[in-house]
């Protein structure tokens, strides 16, 4: 027997005495035209916040799907707070990282522009960038079978980033350098893991020209510790899914 299919609902509903869901848009196109789902088929659907429930379709019209609730399904999160701090990367990178860092349950990403980022857009083109992004998070949560989206920020600049930091007390935060040759993340991680399990970690990754002398001093002004992820030199968005699935792993286990 097939595992129902996953669908992500597009806005919010009222989920009191649920008892019938009516689905258009790009979810109903997919369920008619491209997976062409028959009545009685069962799905599941997911709003990204921690719910989800099993319903079953009881009519399909042209471009409307009728689905009746059957059973409220547990949610599945990882146990870990990871926020990934990335400069804007190029498209196709970007893209991929975003997709990968949902699958693996980061909880926040939030694009910085720093001195040696290579990507320069308008605000128009950046708004743009953001809503292709939030897309591609939410189409991968389909797949990864977690309830919870991860929450993409506004691009923003690395100095006004660190003004929002200045007001948490309670998170962790690690700088990823290629200079850094002692500390080690994994072993870091290994080492403090039950100080650190129910807290913010903050991992920040510069551009592919690595971080400015400026920015580096910056960042030390602001408790962020230097680690490694080893002897090699990583391209920026293998470095952010490499450290988020380190921190996943280590810290829900």
């Amino acid at each position: 027997m097939k595992k129902p299919r996953r669908f992500l609902l597009e806005k919010s509903i009222n989920y009191h005495n649920l008892k019938r869901l009516y689905i258009t848009g790009k979810e109903a196109h997919h369920m008619i035209n491209v997976l062409r789902l028959k009545v009685n088929d069962k799905v599941i659907l997911i709003d990204g916040k921690g719910w989800e429930a099993l319903f079953k379709i009881t009519q399909i019209k042209k471009k409307e799907v009728i689905l009746d609730f059957e059973k409220k399904l547990p949610t599945l999160t990882i146990p870990t707070n990871i926020h990934i701090a990335v400069s804007i990367l190029k498209k196709s990178p970007m893209d991929w990282m975003v997709e990968k860092l949902t699958e693996l349950g980061v909880k926040q990403l939030t694009p910085l522009i720093m001195e040696r980022t290579v990507v320069k857009l308008s605000e128009e083109k950046l708004s743009r960038h953001l809503r292709r992004w939030k897309t591609i998070s939410r189409q991968s949560l389909k797949q990864c079978r977690l309830s919870f989206e991860m929450q993409i920020a506004n691009p923003i600049s690395l100095k006004d980033f660190l003004g929002q930091l200045s007001y948490q007390n309670k998170c962790n935060k690690f700088l990823l350098w290629e200079d850094e040759e002692d500390i080690k993340l994994a072993k870091l991680l290994i080492d403090k893991k039950s100080k650190l399990a129910d807290k913010e970690i903050i991992i920040l990754v510069g551009p592919e020209g690595g971080i400015s002398k400026d920015e580096l001093s910056i960042l030390k002004e602001q408790n962020f510790l230097s680690v490694t992820l080893g002897p090699q030199i990583l391209r920026a968005e293998t470095a952010a899914i490499s450290a988020a699935a380190i921190c996943s792993f280590i810290l829900s286990t």
